[in-house]
């Protein structure tokens, strides 16, 4: 069986971004940030590429999987 791909957009702290995510029997397995949108938030923003993905990721994993990060 194949992996399912999905796309959604994500309002996050520091913008909309596209993020791409793939499902395997129906059980997200995972999920990333469009590269050339972070690329360009991070310009913007004046921030790593790094602390973009980083963000992102966190607060997509919230919304794909429903929980906080532990820190």
């Amino acid at each position: 069986s194949c992996l399912q791909r999905k796309y959604f957009e994500l309002n996050s702290s520091i913008g909309n971004i596209t993020i791409k995510a793939a499902y395997y029997k129906g059980e997200l397995i995972k999920y990333s940030p469009e590269y050339e949108e972070c690329r360009e938030i991070a310009v913007e923003e004046k921030i790593s590429l790094q602390q973009v993905y980083d963000l992102i990721k966190k607060e997509a994993a919230e919304k794909l999987l429903g929980q906080k990060s532990q820190k």
